[in-house]
């Protein structure tokens, strides 16, 4: 949920033009707070093309210069200014934790902060309740219920789920999940197996890790971790050749702690030296795409000498 609200709070993605029923955050909000008034207003969503949630987003952080519609950072929200206490206050909760803001964004911003609560509560949910206290529940609600107030449909819905969620999410104990419970309702399936490319792009995307490729001597697997999966479904978004897909794991079921292969592939070895290359899968995806030629069959340090 952190991690699916710091994405809808950030410049818009192409699933925020879709349809609100069909956002990952409609599932996880009428998931984990199926009473919130959220909900419904999320389902009210049309779709729209991206340079109108663009227009959407520009209007919220509009306003004069100094002086935006919503300070979507904690210092200017909580004291009107830019950079405050509790910029480099949240910037060494980061530096701490081995972590850093990449690009321009000021630390204490909504989407650095949800980001950074999805990072504890998926590795220490003890730290996690520390930084609520003392950061983000000290004003992303009151964010999350300016925007509720606001005009903007859309963002409007995603301000009372915002509000909602961090105030459950605070006053809450932490907590670890039980042996062989999970902490989503529903976890990636491979809807054909044998035609997954092993791309991995999909393990790339996953905010927690729990999609990995990983190898051996002669084999590569995409691995299913499933206690670390929060359910956010950015894998199946990402997935170009639409294989992977959210199937709802039923509320009884207890899921081993062991790591679970989604696709197995044999590694081709070099033509030359023998050492492990690509797995099949993927060299039949390249050979698909441009033919086999000869040099395909060579490792780099090998293709070279003979090709080079």
């Amino acid at each position: 949920m952190y991690a699916a609200l710091a994405e809808a709070l950030a410049e818009p993605a192409q699933w925020l033009c879709l349809p609100g029923r069909e956002w990952p955050l409609f599932e996880l909000a009428s998931g984990l707070l199926p009473n919130s008034t959220a909900v419904p207003g999320l389902a009210l969503i049309q779709d729209e093309v991206l340079s109108g949630r663009q227009a959407r987003y520009a209007a919220l952080i509009g306003g004069q210069p100094g002086q935006p519609h919503y300070w979507l950072y904690e210092s200017a929200f909580l004291t009107g200014r830019i950079l405050g206490e509790a910029t480099f206050a949240v910037a060494k909760c980061y530096s701490q934790a081995g972590l850093q803001v990449e690009g321009s964004e000021l630390p204490d911003g909504v989407v650095p902060e949800l980001a950074f609560l999805s990072y504890l509560a998926a590795n220490d949910p003890s730290a996690e309740q520390k930084f609520l206290k003392e950061h983000a529940a000290l004003w992303l609600p009151s964010l999350g219920q300016a925007l509720a107030r606001g005009t903007d449909p859309v963002y409007a819905a995603i301000g009372q789920l915002l509000s909602d969620w961090i105030t459950r999410a605070a006053s809450r104990a932490p907590t670890l999940p039980a042996s062989g419970q999970l902490t989503c309702a529903r976890l990636p399936a491979l809807r054909e197996a044998s035609a997954c490319t092993l791309c991995g792009f999909c393990a790339q995307r996953c905010p927690t890790g729990a999609l990995v490729v990983r190898e051996t001597s002669d084999q590569t697997a995409l691995v299913l971790l499933a206690k670390s999966c929060t359910g956010c479904g950015r894998c199946a978004a990402v997935c170009d050749t639409a294989l992977i897909r959210m199937e709802p794991v039923p509320p009884t079921e207890v899921v081993s702690d062991a790591p679970r292969a989604l696709r197995l592939s044999e590694r081709v070895p070099c033509r030359a030296c023998g050492q492990p290359m690509v797995s099949r899968a993927e060299m039949d995806f390249v050979i698909k795409q441009i033919g086999h030629p000869t040099w395909l069959d060579n490792c780099p340090a090998c293709r070279m000498p003979a090709y080079g």
